[in-house]
């Protein structure tokens, strides 16, 4: 009995898991709206108790965060920039500094090339090879940020509606 009470904790713990997996695009700003509604909650109800209404309060405490990440993201839109210029030169150093490291791993490679070519030869038969290349950095930087601000967004817009809800939601 105790085993088919563990296999079903498990069960239920994995269809938990996959749904907050496939879920996460719609969880995740709902969760980080109500982390931030209970952050600047009080703040609502102090101005609530000096008679400022609280759709008010709620729209400017969100169009303060809207200003601020804003902000942050012009003032760190130059280093970022900077950064992604110089990611060549970067480059290149790195793999010069790891040159020491790789010594040791090139004869493991060579000893795999050498399999393969046994293998190669063995079988008689030509494989085409299929070499996938991925996303490259700059489609994968834009869908990344395409993300980001769909989520600010939405969790902007939550906050909103949980701020000015005054205390529905508050005991």
């Amino acid at each position: 009995m105790k085993t088919i009470k563990r296999l079903l904790g498990l069960i239920a713990f994995i269809h938990v898991a996959a749904v907050v997996y496939f879920a996460k695009g719609i969880m995740i700003p709902i969760v980080l709206a109500l982390l931030v509604w209970l952050t600047f909650n009080p703040a609502v109800r102090w101005l609530a108790k000096r008679r400022i209404p609280p759709a008010l309060s709620s729209f400017a405490i969100v169009l303060m965060l809207i200003v601020v990440l804003y902000s942050s993201a012009y003032v760190a839109s130059d280093p970022i920039t900077q950064w992604a210029s110089n990611l060549p030169n970067v480059s290149a150093e790195l793999k010069s500094k790891l040159i020491l490291l790789t010594a040791p791993v090139e004869g493991v490679i060579e000893a795999g090339n050498e399999i393969d070519k046994a293998t190669d030869s063995l079988s008689g038969n030509q494989v085409q090879r299929v070499v996938l290349q991925g996303p490259g950095l700059f489609s994968t930087v834009a869908e990344n940020a395409q993300y980001v601000a769909t989520t600010i967004a939405a969790t902007l817009v939550l906050l909103l509606f949980l701020l000015a809800s005054g205390s529905h939601f508050h005991a």
